[in-house]
């Protein structure tokens, strides 16, 4: 134990280590050699990799390491898998990480942030609801969170624009309704408003279970740069496809309001090339429904008293 003191003591006049990793050290988990290296933390700039894993931290070591962090506000990675960590030390860390704003990648599998209280989902759902959050990948793995955790996370990624990895398989108490709320945050299509306003970055969920599959199409669509692009995918292929499209809507719009709905079929049906997915039948299917309800859009008279297209 003095011999790692020791070391702790030296290793804080260092400025060049990028990666910092403790590996099955079951010393740190008092919370001291952790307060020993919070000078290593703060004064090194070049560090962006911190990996404590399996070394049994515990509520005393998640604390100390918290008020360490407070300091090392350019780190980009951590990883803290397998350390025995509850939901309620959760929140401590979170409140280190929150000051932080060049965080990607934060690693948690294996610990028990989950539970009843779900202290552990609220305090990681305020992290990702953090104004200009740079999180992209979280790993929440085996961490037994049920589906009222699940509903947390899922709440809290609606509006969260950098995710783009979440691990949460081996929570086997997560449920269809877990997986649903997820599943929505991804692409809800009760219309068209919500699929416009769901999540267009988080592109890879783990789950870990096949029989409660997430929507594919709608993550794959998430890994494309242009999410003005996926939005519009997403409305299209959900709300102008010939199974599910619904002509009410568009009875009593004003003609140039109808111009713009064929317009956005026409793009959005030329950018399913970009991934071989053009289906000219079911584009021809939409247009005829137009066509056929309301012929003035496409300058063909009818019963609507508009007026004709020039």
């Amino acid at each position: 134990h003095e011999q790692l003191e020791l070391f702790c003591k030296g290793i804080n006049t260092n400025r060049s280590i990028a990666d910092f990793t403790i590996l099955n050290c079951h010393f740190v988990n008092d919370g001291s050699m952790l307060q020993v290296l919070e000078p290593f933390f703060e004064k090194n700039h070049r560090l962006s990799s911190l990996g404590i894993r399996r070394c049994n931290l515990g509520s005393a070591g998640i604390c100390s390491l918290s008020s360490s962090l407070i300091h090392a506000r350019f780190i980009k990675k951590i990883d803290l898998s397998n350390n025995n960590i509850d939901g309620d030390s959760i929140r401590e860390l979170v409140k280190a990480l929150y000051l932080n704003h060049d965080l990607e990648e934060l690693n948690l599998a294996g610990n028990s942030i989950g539970g009843e209280n779900n202290a552990g989902c609220l305090a990681l759902a305020a992290l990702l609801q953090k104004e200009q959050s740079t999180l992209k990948r979280l790993n929440l793995r085996r961490n037994d969170i049920n589906d009222s955790g699940a509903i947390i996370l899922a709440e809290s990624i609606k509006e969260n624009r950098s995710l783009t990895h979440l691990g949460l398989g081996g929570n086997i108490a997560i449920t269809s309704a877990g997986w649903n709320a997820l599943s929505k945050v991804v692409c809800n299509p009760s219309s068209i408003a919500t699929t416009y306003f769901c999540n267009h970055t988080l592109s890879v969920v783990t789950c870990g279970h096949l029989h409660y599959p997430l929507p594919r199409p709608s993550l794959e669509l998430n890994k494309l740069p242009n999410k003005i692009q996926v939005a519009r995918q997403k409305i299209f292929q959900h709300h102008f496809q010939r199974e599910n499209f619904r002509i009410e809507p568009f009875i009593d719009m004003e003609v140039s309001q109808l111009i713009q709905v064929v317009k956005f079929i026409d793009i959005a049906h030329a950018e399913l090339a970009d991934y071989r997915m053009r289906n000219e039948h079911a584009r021809y299917s939409i247009l005829f429904l137009l066509l056929k309800n309301i012929p003035q859009i496409f300058g063909v008279n009818g019963n609507r008293t508009h007026p004709k297209l020039r």
